[in-house]
């Protein structure tokens, strides 16, 4: 059994090296952004914190048609202006190191997006370049552990299963040799037992023992005759 169960500690193994994987890969994505805004429709908000930072915005969708792709933005302070909206090369879309629009001339108030698909506005401190190098870094990284995550997991279902499969007929086949019909005993049920029958009487011995009833002789006969007779013959001779 504990042959069969190496594909445990390899799963565990694999599900904490993804984990830490998908960690460090956040590390490096995470630290100096701020997100302002998801989806292909909202507002979200300039801060004055944000007037060093670069908006650049990312497409979660890398199967999208870059030619056909839309982006607006407008203030949303009455006059709804539309404000300049960076649109970058198609040909550096599928990069890990490319976002897809960047957004210039924003101050400090609220603003409106509408957008083709879904999208997330990041705000990004210091050098971007040097961020875009870390960011597809830590995609890369995280990307590895979260199909190490799920490679643990298929490992644990398909093989798993199909050791426990193999476990549940060998039980069986083992089962099924030790288990031997009864044989018949020839030997009588109170022999195997050490008990022994009891005697029956002999019938012949006692019979040997009893008395013998002997059978009137003629002698006899004609002595209980003239006994008898003697009676009638007195009375005859009277």
């Amino acid at each position: 059994m504990g042959e069969k169960s190496w594909y445990k500690p390899v799963v565990f193994t694999l599900v904490a090296l993804g984990l830490l994987l998908i960690t460090i890969g956040a590390s490096l994505t995470e630290p100096g952004t701020e997100e302002l805004a998801y989806g292909t429709s909202g507002s979200f908000y300039i801060e004055d914190s944000h007037a060093d930072m670069a908006i650049i915005v990312f497409t979660d969708n890398e199967d999208v048609n870059c030619e056909e792709f839309d982006l607006t933005v407008d203030r949303r302070d009455g006059s709804y202006d539309f404000v300049p909206v960076e649109k970058t090369n198609c040909d550096r879309w599928s990069l890990p190191n490319s976002y897809q629009f960047r957004l210039y001339d924003l101050t400090e108030e609220r603003y409106g997006f509408s957008a083709t698909d879904t999208v997330t506005i990041v705000a990004v401190e210091g050098d971007l370049d040097a961020y875009m190098e870390d960011y597809a870094s830590g995609n890369s990284i995280a990307d590895i552990g979260t199909s190490m995550c799920c490679i643990s997991i298929l490992l644990h279902v398909f093989v798993g299963r199909g050791i426990a499969k193999s476990n549940k007929a060998e039980h069986q086949v083992t089962v099924g040799s030790t288990f031997t019909s009864p044989t018949v005993d020839s030997t009588p049920y109170f022999e195997q037992f050490g008990h022994q029958p009891e005697q029956t009487p002999d019938r012949t011995s006692s019979t040997e023992h009893a008395p013998t009833k002997q059978t009137p002789t003629e002698e006899s006969l004609d002595k209980e005759v003239g006994s008898t007779g003697a009676f009638w013959g007195g009375i005859k001779d009277d």
